[in-house]
């Protein structure tokens, strides 16, 4: 604090402003201390310390002022608080004096209420011993008397005069009891130990003749026998736990007899105990005998879990049926409680469990080395398969009874076998390779590798034959077995189309048959025995099966015929060309020695037809017959039904037919049945086209006039029926193929390439272009013509 300061204070400063001057802040701190701040002022000022007094004192005289300012300007303000604060403090005043009195009230009526409430609490407390102890010898009493019951209940049958114990009754006592003493805590009451001793023992006893009661009804399948004992465990609040236990022993025992059939170490065991003394050390761990004595414990193992699962759904039955007499509660709620599966489902997801927990382990042996255990499952997979199969169809059968559901559902042959998955895949595996290396060594597949010979395709079928044969006992291995076949014969199929020759000498006919066509005959004839083969045994398996292995057999056809396709399309050619010659044939002769001629293309096509079945057909196996339903057949009934058709077809195209060459036409017609059923098969067996070749014949001669309503025209195509009606009217009444400029060949292919009502179509817009004169239509065919066109297009 300089010299001069007290002569630059602003008059008109307030106390908060002269407050915050430098000089009088060191005054407003928390921990100002007046000995710190008189030493740093003296210490950093060149004043006496008179002046600085003097100073400070000129400071402490500005604030007065300030302050006498401050309240001057605020008078009237502070003489109205200190109104209020006096009002404030004789209020104060008169409240205290009020909580004085009711203080003073207070402590009075606590002393006149005092010694009547310490008398009630005294009485209360004594009632509640009074009570307490009355509810305890309430208890006590009413323990007594039901233990009473219970001692008359549990005596020997011989002192109640031969009455038999009441095992639901006992334990309803006996659960009565012990909840007497939850209601009230009885422990330490010597009155009653002798009492609890006896209900402990009871207890004992009556589970142990539970226990033996549902033994004997579970063993005899007996409901009443069965419910006794539910009945028991229901009054001994154990009825959940106790069905439960059971099952639980029921998958036990299943799970140490699996697992006595799986272990090597306890089959040589049980083989080493079998022995003699004298024969001496046995041969242990002999595939054979190991195999045979594993078969024996699974085939015990079976057994077991027939009579299991049979006697887990005879319980679930009983439970859904009792009832308990007083609550009227149904049991199978009391077991299945927060959507619990029924035990029958509980049973099997147990037993699935334990299945695949020890069959997976024993696919896996220790070491990884060679186990008789393992390989014998492994290969003999389908005896496993139908063991199991058979288990499961015993049991629906025993346990199909009206209203009830079996002890195995739809389901549980699929999830059985899942169980064995490791040895199902791994047979699987198996069958599918044995049945690859087979096709692969009769078909090894490329255009350079020879043909299987008669001994490798009997050798492929035997495999096929044995896979198909060893899974038979078991529905869903064959479901399995069959698709695996059914991927190599497809495979079979696409190896024998690489094996098939192609080129031109497949089609070279008139001659002998060429290396090509020999060598695709004999991939027919051999894809021909496999088929055969093994449709001959889908009516002995199931029709899953048969419908897998149809799709496959399909495409073993499909192969087989297209590797001798080539040669038919080829002699259905050489045959279409022949009988293409009947037009340039002269058949309008009205009168001639024609009875005993034969057209030249007749001829040619009898002798092609010959050589055919000589060179060609006679090399399938066996040769296209009458009856024989091979694939050769088929493709030879489709060319004699073409060869028919295409002759009726053009025949019927003639435009001059004089007499003389109706009969020629005849003597052609049967020299053509002739040749068809000499060499390739009886025409009978043709249906259609042979009706179609039978009927063409009386037409030729049959009058004009007797054509509408004849029975021939039922047997004949109509565009048929048209052409040749045609040929009885003169040169204005043109067919579609003269109105179109088509040649023979180009029209009978628009034939095939189109429907009969699209040709009668044709033909009824031809005729409504010509307007014949009477002396071209003599035999007023033309109007027929049009009624047959009418008709067959529903006019």
């Amino acid at each position: 604090m300089g010299r001069g300061a007290e002569g630059s204070v602003d008059r008109g400063s307030t106390p908060a402003s002269l407050l915050v001057q430098e000089r009088f802040r060191p005054f407003l701190e928390d921990d100002f201390d007046p000995s710190t701040f008189a030493s740093a002022t003296l210490a950093r000022s060149a004043s006496s310390a008179m002046e600085q007094v003097q100073e400070l004192q000129g400071g402490i005289q500005q604030l007065q002022q300030q302050i006498r300012e401050e309240v001057n300007a605020k008078y009237d303000e502070l003489v109205s608080h200190s109104c209020k604060l006096r009002e404030s403090e004789a209020s104060l005043q008169g409240v205290r004096l009020s909580v004085e009195s009711l203080k003073s009230a207070i402590l009075r009526v606590g002393d006149e209420i005092q010694e009547p409430f310490e008398s009630v609490q005294s009485r209360t407390h004594q009632l509640n011993n009074l009570l307490h102890t009355s509810d305890l010898l309430r208890h006590i009493l009413q323990r007594i008397k039901i233990t009473a019951k219970l001692r008359q209940q549990m005596l020997p049958a011989d002192s109640k005069q031969g009455a038999a114990t009441d095992l639901a009754k006992a334990a309803k006592f006996l659960t009565d009891a012990k909840a007497v003493g939850e209601e009230v805590d009885l422990a330490g009451l010597d009155i009653l130990a002798t009492d609890d001793e006896f209900l402990a023992q009871a207890e004992l006893d009556l589970t142990r003749q539970a226990e033996a009661v549902l033994a004997k009804g579970m063993s005899s399948l007996s409901q009443a026998e069965v419910g006794s004992a539910l009945q028991v465990y229901h009054n001994l609040n154990r009825l959940r736990d106790a069905v439960y236990h059971l099952i639980s022993q029921y998958t036990a025992s299943l799970s140490k007899t699996l697992d006595e059939a799986l272990d090597l170490r306890r089959i040589n065991a049980s083989l080493r105990a079998s022995q003699a003394p004298s024969s001496g050390s046995p041969s242990l761990g002999g595939a054979s005998a190991v195999a045979d004595e594993m078969w024996a414990r699974i085939g015990r193992f079976g057994e077991e879990l027939h009579s299991s699962a049979v006697a887990v759904w005879h319980l679930q039955r009983v439970l859904a049926k009792k009832r308990d007499p007083l609550s009227h509660q149904c049991f199978e709620d009391v077991v299945r409680v927060d959507g619990a599966p029924q035990l029958v489902q509980r049973f099997w997801s147990e037993v699935h469990e334990i299945m695949r927990g020890r069959l997976s382990a024993a696919s896996k042996p220790p070491g990884g080395g060679r186990d008789p255990i393992r390989d014998t499952l492994g290969q003999s997979y389908p005896r496993l398969a139908s063991m199991l199969e058979g288990t499961l169809l015993r049991l629906v059968r025993d346990t199909d009874i009206k209203g009830t559901a079996p002890a195995a559902g739809p389901d549980a042959r699929d999830e059985l076998l899942a169980a064995t998955g490791p040895f199902f895949d791994a047979y699987l595996s198996g069958a599918k390779r044995r049945l690859s290396e087979a096709v692969s060594t009769a078909f090894p597949g490329g255009s350079g590798r020879p043909v299987p010979s008669a001994a490798e395709v009997q050798k492929l079928v035997g495999r096929l034959y044995d896979e198909l044969k060893s899974a038979s006992g078991s529905e869903s291995l064959s479901i399995a077995v069959g698709a695996r076949v059914g991927e190599v014969l497809a495979d079979l199929a696409e190896r024998a189309a690489h094996m098939a020759a192609a080129g031109p000498e497949l089609r070279q006919l008139g001659g002998p048959a060429g290396p090509s066509q020999q060598r695709n005959i004999a991939l027919c004839n051999s894809l021909q025995e496999v088929h055969r083969a093994v449709t001959g045994l889908m009516p002995r398996l199931p029709h899953p099966v048969g419908d897998a292995l149809r799709s496959p057999l399909d495409a073993v056809r499909g192969a087989a015929v297209e590797c001798v396709a080539p040669i038919f399309r080829r002699a259905v050619e050489d045959a279409e060309k022949l009988i293409l010659s009947i037009h340039q044939e002269s058949f309008g002769q009205a009168e001639g020695n024609y009875e005993t001629a034969t057209s030249p293309f007749v001829s040619d096509l009898s002798k092609s037809l010959s050589s055919l079945r000589t060179e060609i057909l006679s090399r399938f196996s066996p040769p296209p017959s009458a009856g024989s339903q091979t694939f050769a057949s088929a493709l030879v009934q489709r060319m004699a039904s073409r060869i028919l058709v295409y002759f009726v077809r053009h025949a019927s195209m003639i435009r001059l037919l004089g007499h003389a060459g109706k009969l020629r036409l005849t003597k052609d017609m049967a020299e053509l049945e002739a040749a068809v059923n000499h060499s390739l098969l009886p025409v009978q067996q043709l249906g259609i086209p042979y009706r179609m070749l039978r009927a063409f014949r009386p037409l030729l001669f049959q009058e004009s006039a007797s054509l509408e309503g004849s029975a021939l025209l039922k047997e004949l195509p109509a565009p048929v029926v048209l052409h040749h009606l045609c040929s009885r009217a003169g040169p204005s009444v043109r067919t579609p193929m003269e109105q179109g400029g088509l040649t023979p060949s180009q029209w009978s292919l628009w034939l095939d390439q189109h429907s009969g009502a699209e040709a009668v179509s044709r033909f009824a817009s031809a005729l409504k272009d010509c307007e014949p004169a009477a002396e071209d239509d003599p035999e007023g065919v033309v109007p027929l013509m049009v009624r047959i066109c009418d008709s067959h297009l529903g006019k």
